[in-house]
């Protein structure tokens, strides 16, 4: 039974994985006609001839930037559904070894992800562009509308006033009743004044940042600086003719010269552009300029991070000798290092590239994150191993725990060997290199890393508005990468037990428990440490060998679908119960006490859902036919032909 239930999950994985690429990339590639089409016609071309241009742009920007995000998840679940299905060639593989024939479907996977991701961010570049253009379109409409406004107002009330007011007076209370009307005018046109002077600022700021529609706005800039400085300088000779009359000694006003001028304001464009509250439009400000200085300072450290990688690749693990280095540091340079050489070869060659990307839409930074481990998972797979169980290993190795859950699993037994048989070694490669940071300090600089990057996303989560999923999702997988080395850890702990740990599936909690089993003569809780896989959960007993180091011994195991859960025990809400059969009879019901309430119900919840996937699969089983795999689209013929052969043949017996 298990073992149908475990090829029938290869094969739905398999399609799964399938109709996923195949969909994706029929996404991707009819992004890619419409942006490559848009950039020829014009992104910014149709909409209303009359109406709310501005309006229908925003619209235009926002359903822009929902296609992103769609796209852009839909290539994550791709990523994801490629590892699940080779999850299950590994744990099938283990199940009915020689039994299985395959073509090393990891290729494959690889194979087609690659594609994916290249035509992924040739799509993201066409995006970017678009957007700009949007953007860009947007700000000339809204200053096309803010320059018609000064414009109007010039015509409809400064016009007016001036040609109503060509006298001085025939008196001098006369004379001072007209000066007081002036600048009462004055005062209510000093808003259009500042509203001019921004308008000039921001021609120049469009101007100097290469707008689209530059030689539009140039003209519309002269149109209101001439328009403007015309009104300006008779306004002016009116109030010399007023002052003169009056007799009143000319003064240069300082304001109004100040008006004149042209200050760069980096605010400008919310000032023009943005009809909301001050009080809106600063915290917003401040939320852009908060996420720039978290983006420039993530791109800076991760920078430096590859530096310190590749001094320490350089520096000592290049500069070993096995003439001068000690016997116990050269026979286990895989355990001083563990996998460095593979973490920087990552960082540098493809993370770092990735990551500059997003460096002006911070907001993304979170799929970057999310898709750099899945690029982590997939990449340096295709090794050159001709044992295909190792190749297996391998993948499922790597979409497991990732190239730092091994380096965090490994680093205790680095410091136990550094400590043990290092001596003055490493120092002296220090000294010859003249660094400044002994070797521990940079092997302790990968797990710091994976906690700074918890830190920034936490930073930016705090201060982006939209895009948070993506970013909960990056943030989420920078969380799981010490929970998995510290279960890898546990997990390379546990022995005596007969089965193959790559068929058992991937190993979700791991915890002690006090259990009472039933088929003890003795009714006491026993302390003992669980695991929790995808298929069974194992009891083990915590021991220490003969140099005091903790292991854990292989006890019994139960089986997922086998199991029921019984949530609440009276008199202690830590524990629980499990037990096999029809009904929780004592005899068959194993008691268990967590350590506090929050892993109770972790383990509750994990355990129900185990149970409802296999509920599910058996309901599915019976009831439905398997699905057949749609007919292509035309337009990804070329694409999934080769896909679904290799697929296909890799999951028949």
């Amino acid at each position: 039974m298990y073992h149908t239930e475990e090829r029938h999950k290869l094969v739905m994985a398999s399609m799964n994985w399938y109709k996923t690429a195949e969909q994706v990339w029929s996404v991707l590639e009819s992004l890619d006609a419409d942006y490559k089409h848009e950039m020829k016609t014009g992104a910014c071309r149709g909409g209303p001839i009359q109406g709310d241009k501005a309006n229908y742009l925003l619209q235009l920007i926002n359903k822009h930037n929902e296609q992103k995000e769609a796209f852009l998840k839909a290539c994550t679940l791709a990523r994801r559904t490629a590892e699940s299905f080779l999850k299950y060639v590994n744990r099938n593989l283990h199940t009915f070894g020689s039994q299985i024939k395959f073509r090393s479907p990891e290729k494959h996977v690889k194979a087609t992800l690659d594609q994916l991701l290249q035509q992924e961010n040739l799509v993201l570049e066409y995006w970017t562009v678009k957007k700009k253009k949007l953007e860009q379109c947007h700000q000339y409409v809204l200053f096309e509308q803010s320059a018609k406004q000064a414009l109007d107002w010039i015509k409809d009330y400064g016009e007016a006033y001036l040609a109503s007011h060509q006298h001085v007076g025939n008196s001098q209370q006369e004379t001072e009743a007209l000066r007081k009307e002036y600048y009462d005018f004055r005062g209510r046109a000093k808003e259009t004044r500042e509203s001019v002077r921004l308008l000039l600022s921001l021609a120049d700021s469009f101007m100097a940042k290469g707008n689209i529609h530059a030689n539009s706005i140039r003209q519309w800039c002269d149109a209101v600086d001439k328009r403007y400085k015309d009104f300006s300088v008779r306004l002016d000779k009116y109030r010399h003719k007023l002052e003169a009359k009056l007799g009143v000694k000319e003064e240069v006003q300082k304001e109004e010269k100040k008006d004149d001028q042209r200050h760069s304001d980096s605010s400008i464009e919310d000032k023009v552009l943005h009809h909301t509250p001050k009080e809106l439009t600063e915290e917003k400000r401040k939320s852009a300029r908060r996420r720039e200085f978290i983006m420039a300072e993530l791109l800076q450290t991760e920078r430096t991070y590859v530096k310190d990688l590749e001094t320490c690749v350089k520096c000592y693990i290049n500069a070993m000798s096995e003439q001068s280095c000690p016997p116990g540091i050269w026979s286990r340079q895989k355990v001083v290092f563990g996998n460095i050489e593979e973490i920087y070869e990552f960082h540098n060659k493809i993370f770092l590239k990735e990551l500059e990307k997003y460096e002006t839409i911070p907001e993304d930074v979170g799929h970057c994150l999310s898709h750099g481990l899945y690029t982590i998972i997939l990449t340096g797979v295709v090794r050159k191993i001709d044992r295909s169980h190792d190749i297996f290993q391998v993948v499922v190795k790597a979409s497991k725990f990732s190239i730092y859950v091994t380096y965090c699993r490994n680093k205790p037994d680095s410091n136990q060997t550094l400590v043990e048989h290092a001596g003055g070694y490493f120092e002296e490669l220090q000294q010859k290199a003249s660094l400044a940071e002994p070797l521990a300090s940079y092997l302790i600089k990968p797990v710091q890393r994976i906690t700074k990057y918890q830190l920034l996303l936490k930073d930016l989560l705090a201060c982006c508005e939209g895009h948070m999923g993506e970013i909960k999702d990056g943030l989420e997988v920078m969380m799981c990468v010490p929970k998995k080395a510290n279960d890898a850890m546990h997990l390379s702990m546990l022995e005596g037990l007969e089965d193959n740990l790559e068929a058992l599936g991937e190993v979700f909690l791991q915890d002690q428990f006090l259990v009472w089993d039933p088929k003890q003569l003795i009714r006491k809780g026993r302390e003992r440490h669980l695991f929790l896989f995808d298929m069974c959960l194992i009891f083990a007993k915590e021991v220490k060998d003969s140099n005091g180091k903790a292991k854990y011994m292989f006890k019994f195991k139960l089986m997922i679908p086998d199991l029921n859960i019984t949530e609440h025990i009276e008199g202690d809400e830590t524990k629980f119960a499990l037990w096999t059969g029809r009904a929780p009879i004592s005899d068959y019901r194993i008691i268990l006490k967590s350590n506090n309430l929050d892993t109770k119900q972790n383990w509750v919840k994990k355990l129900r859902e185990l149970m409802q996937e296999r509920m599910t699969y058996m309901h599915e089983a019976l009831r439905d036919k398997p699905p057949t795999l749609f007919k292509p689209t035309q337009a990804s013929k070329a694409f999934h032909t080769s896909t679904k052969m290799s697929l296909l043949g890799d999951v028949r017996r």
